[in-house]
Protein backbone atom coordinates (compact mmCIF):
# COMPACT_ATOMS: atom_id res chain seq x y z
CA UNK A 1 0.00 0.00 0.00
CA UNK A 2 1.28 3.47 -0.85
CA UNK A 3 1.42 5.82 2.14
CA UNK A 4 -0.42 9.13 1.91
CA UNK A 5 2.94 10.87 2.21
CA UNK A 6 4.37 8.96 -0.78
CA UNK A 7 1.21 9.62 -2.83
CA UNK A 8 1.54 13.33 -2.14
CA UNK A 9 5.25 13.34 -2.97
CA UNK A 10 4.65 11.43 -6.22
CA UNK A 11 1.80 13.64 -7.44
CA UNK A 12 3.29 16.98 -6.38
CA UNK A 13 7.02 16.69 -6.98
CA UNK A 14 8.37 13.27 -7.85
CA UNK A 15 6.21 11.67 -10.52
CA UNK A 16 9.30 10.26 -12.28
CA UNK A 17 10.07 7.90 -9.41
CA UNK A 18 8.20 4.88 -8.10
CA UNK A 19 6.03 5.80 -5.08
CA UNK A 20 6.79 2.37 -3.57
CA UNK A 21 10.59 2.03 -3.85
CA UNK A 22 11.78 5.37 -5.26
CA UNK A 23 13.32 3.88 -8.41
CA UNK A 24 13.30 5.90 -11.63
CA UNK A 25 12.91 2.68 -13.62
CA UNK A 26 9.22 3.25 -14.34
CA UNK A 27 7.22 3.24 -17.54
CA UNK A 28 3.69 4.40 -18.26
CA UNK A 29 1.35 2.71 -20.68
CA UNK A 30 -1.09 4.29 -23.09
CA UNK A 31 -3.68 6.75 -21.84
CA UNK A 32 -7.22 5.48 -21.37
CA UNK A 33 -10.26 7.71 -20.92
CA UNK A 34 -13.41 7.45 -18.87
CA UNK A 35 -16.26 9.96 -18.62
CA UNK A 36 -14.73 11.89 -15.72
CA UNK A 37 -10.98 11.35 -16.06
CA UNK A 38 -8.12 9.81 -18.01
CA UNK A 39 -5.62 7.34 -16.62
CA UNK A 40 -2.64 5.22 -17.51
CA UNK A 41 -1.07 2.23 -15.83
CA UNK A 42 2.51 2.72 -14.70
CA UNK A 43 4.90 -0.12 -13.89
CA UNK A 44 8.11 -0.12 -11.85
CA UNK A 45 10.75 -2.45 -13.26
CA UNK A 46 12.69 -2.55 -9.99
CA UNK A 47 9.97 -3.61 -7.51
CA UNK A 48 7.35 -4.86 -10.05
CA UNK A 49 4.57 -2.70 -8.56
CA UNK A 50 1.87 -1.19 -10.77
CA UNK A 51 -0.47 1.74 -10.23
CA UNK A 52 -2.72 4.04 -12.21
CA UNK A 53 -1.87 7.69 -12.74
CA UNK A 54 -5.18 9.60 -12.81
CA UNK A 55 -5.69 12.78 -14.86
CA UNK A 56 -8.54 15.27 -14.75
CA UNK A 57 -9.34 18.11 -17.17
CA UNK A 58 -8.22 21.37 -15.59
CA UNK A 59 -9.02 23.74 -18.43
CA UNK A 60 -8.78 24.33 -22.16
CA UNK A 61 -6.30 26.18 -24.32
CA UNK A 62 -7.13 27.88 -27.61
CA UNK A 63 -4.77 26.84 -30.41
CA UNK A 64 -5.87 29.14 -33.28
Amino acid sequence: MISDENKKKYTETDYNNCPYCGSNEIEGGQFQADVNYAYRTVQCYKCSKEWNDLYKLIGIEEIN
